[in-house]
């Protein structure tokens, strides 16, 4: 018997498509695919940097869809203006039927367009393995066009973001004072020359899952070491990876003013909220155990954990709350019968949109996959919108 599941609606919110500047991208795929990503683009105001090389039943069948590629790449370099320095192809998951031959593919490339550089990812949106998803995949993919630089500068690359760190956080101040003089992220080159600075730093910091793979990738091919500083609202452990930041950089920083304001904050904020339920969801971060544990030692309500999104990164921190917090509900469905066999109420603070949708919730922070949240500013940035949520009543409409 089929079950009533919600449909979460977020047209407002933009699908943001990590691109290598004066690049372009061909996406390989039958109609139905291709159909997702045109309208994506469209949306995002790109379509000029992306095209569609169709394929038929027929082109499947026969395998005509290897040849077609190089010549659609001939019509691509030759019509667009100015000529593209990378060209990134793009294959859904009929691949893993057809098998390509990736390598062969473009190594044949590679000869026959010598000053152009190509790349080659997967999308697979079933890939449940975290080393194996979608989204790890192409940002590691996407930082394979790099040269190794004839030497290191004291420029600190960052990974595995869509959105700039906010430059009003401590974190630059931190590494300033370790003779940082550059903070690079491809989210922020505008040119094709910028982004082949970023193999010239001398350290990686990966801040998501998805940067996991370049940030190896980074050291094994360059020698540039990396920490994984991945979503974290903890403050002690915040501290901890300062001090291991500045150890591997040869730095000193004191962030004690910091930390201070970030418990402040804290200390406020948990009496602004009080006994109001909270609910975390996937949506909002993408460690949302972890995130709820942090807020239940902080004291607040925490009633649910919504893991409708997971991306295997934060296991063990969900069997640790399983553990320590038995009463907290651990929801993994939209369907109708998991929201009302928890029975949450809908006057409650949801941190994500979808445990805002679902509940109907009075108070909604909608943050996503904690893009702008990172270190004791970020911990700021979460209390201070939880404070000002609660002074106001979500209308979700009819």
């Amino acid at each position: 018997m089929a079950s009533l599941s919600y449909q979460i609606p977020d047209a407002d919110r933009p699908k943001r498509v990590m691109r290598i500047p004066e690049s372009h991208a061909l996406y390989l795929c039958p109609n139905a695919c291709g159909r997702r990503q045109g309208i994506r683009a469209l949306r995002n105001g790109i379509a000029d940097h992306v095209s569609f090389l169709r394929l038929t039943q027929a082109d499947v069948i026969s395998g005509e869809h290897e040849r077609q590629v190089g010549n659609a790449v001939e019509e691509l370099l030759a019509t667009l203006r100015p000529r593209p320095r990378v060209v990134s192809l793009y294959v859904n998951c009929i691949d893993d039927f057809l098998g390509t031959d990736e390598q062969q593919l473009l190594d044949e490339l590679r000869e026959r367009f010598p000053d152009t550089r190509f790349l080659l990812s997967h999308i697979n949106p079933i890939a449940a393995d975290v080393k194996r998803s979608t989204a790890r995949s192409i940002h590691t993919r996407l930082y394979e066009a790099l040269e190794a630089p004839a030497a290191h500068d004291s420029a600190v690359t960052l990974v595995g973001h869509f959105e700039p760190l906010d430059a009003h956080g401590e974190f630059f101040e931190a590494l300033q004072a370790s003779g940082t003089a550059e903070v690079r992220e491809i989210v922020s080159c505008d040119t094709f020359d910028a982004y082949l600075q970023l193999a010239c730093s001398r350290f990686t910091v990966s801040l998501s899952h998805m940067g996991d793979g370049a940030a190896d990738a980074l050291e094994q091919r360059f020698g540039i070491p990396f920490q994984r500083w991945h979503a974290c609202y903890d403050l002690a452990e915040i501290t901890a990876r300062y001090a291991k930041l500045m150890q591997a950089l040869g730095g000193a920083w004191d962030g004690a003013a910091w930390r201070h304001r970030a418990e402040r904050a804290v200390i406020e904020t948990r009496a602004a909220v009080g006994s109001l339920p909270v609910a975390v969801d996937s949506a909002a971060s993408l460690m949302p155990f972890s995130l709820a544990r942090t807020l239940l030692a902080y004291g607040f309500n925490v009633v649910a954990v919504f893991g409708l999104h997971l991306k295997g990164c934060d296991d063990e921190a969900e069997r640790l709350l399983a553990d320590e917090h038995p009463e907290v509900a651990i929801v993994r469905s939209e369907s109708y019968e998991a929201l009302s066999g928890f029975a949450l109420p809908s006057r409650c603070l949801a941190l994500g949109r979808d445990a805002g949708f679902l509940l109907r919730a009075h108070h909604l922070v909608d943050i996503y996959h904690d893009e702008g949240y990172f270190g004791y500013h970020g911990v700021i940035r979460l209390m201070d919108a939880m404070a000002h949520e609660v002074g106001r009543v979500r209308d979700w409409g009819a």
